[in-house]
């Protein structure tokens, strides 16, 4: 059985965050990865605190996971087991994640550079409704 480890720097009940992990586990299983048949899925929410995440980051080190995805935690800092295939990144930028030594050891890293868009579309829509109030 696979086992893949999700470190969201969320709160559990961030609807957002909910939806794009639900659309993450929706995608495994129709590409033949169901959690609990063939595939573990251990999800840990950070909730914003630094102090969590790096626990519930070590804790899903631990684990050794085949994979890794996370959104916020600096995986330089963290020992990745030998055993993990990949590491993937749930945003723009992989400034997290220690790309050469994953390299070296032919670990692909990906990201999802449109998780933010919709977000960085709002900021932007906002601000010039702001700005325009100020003319």
């Amino acid at each position: 059985m696979r086992r893949i480890g999700v470190l969201m720097g969320f709160a559990e009940n961030d609807e957002v965050w909910r939806v794009y992990l639900a659309a993450f586990r929706q995608r495994l299983q129709d590409l033949g990865w169901t959690d609990g048949r063939n595939a573990r899925i251990d999800t840990r929410w950070g909730g914003l605190n630094a102090g969590d995440i790096r626990k519930f980051a070590a804790e899903l080190i631990a684990l050794a996971p085949d994979a890794i995805l996370l959104r916020s935690h600096a995986l330089q800092v963290s020992e990745i087991p030998p055993q993990v295939k990949a590491v993937a990144r749930a945003g723009t930028g992989v400034n997290n994640i220690p790309v050469a030594a994953m390299s070296q050891r032919g670990v692909p890293v990906f990201n999802a550079p449109g998780a933010n868009a919709n977000a960085v579309k709002e900021l932007v829509l906002a601000a010039l409704l702001t700005a325009a109030r100020n003319l």
